[in-house]
């Protein structure tokens, strides 16, 4: 920081650079076994989106993987 007439100048820090931050905040690059994985509803889950009403209702629930 520096005090020239009485304004002060605030510098950020820079810890990760810009590779890291598309790494950490970047869209993720998945393989095609991977969006498989990902994707992909086990048959319990299908069942229990069956049950749920509405699109909107459907989007939004999210089951608990164990």
């Amino acid at each position: 920081m520096s005090a020239s007439g009485g304004a002060t100048t605030l510098r950020r820090l820079r810890i990760l650079d810009d590779e890291e931050l598309e790494a950490l905040y970047g869209r993720p690059c998945f393989s095609a076994e991977e969006r498989a994985e990902y994707y992909t509803l086990t048959p319990v889950e299908q069942e229990l989106l069956r049950v749920v009403r509405g699109l909107s209702s459907q989007v939004a629930w999210r089951p608990r993987r164990s």
